[in-house]
């Protein structure tokens, strides 16, 4: 969903279940905008990766700095749990 919301676009479109698997098992994802910043392209890169154990786990997403500080400039609420 990150990926859809700074690309404005699907990191593998497919028009079938088929083609997406395909697409995520075989292929890369469509490139990141410039005009997002690079650490945000990076966290998005690892999110991505097509090795599940390579992935951050939600924990790890929710408490990363980049996460985090976009949380705050954007005004959300996160439950205090999910605070640093």
């Amino acid at each position: 969903m990150l990926y859809e919301l700074c690309c404005h676009a699907y990191p593998f479109p497919a028009t079938e279940e088929a083609e997406l698997e395909h697409k995520v098992l075989y292929t890369k994802m469509g490139k990141i905008p410039h005009s997002v910043n690079l650490e945000f392209q990076d966290f998005i890169t690892k999110m991505l990766k097509k090795e599940q154990k390579e992935r951050p786990s939600i924990e790890e997403i929710i408490y990363n700095d980049v996460f985090q500080t976009k949380a705050i400039l954007q005004k959300v609420t996160l439950p205090l749990v999910l605070n640093k």
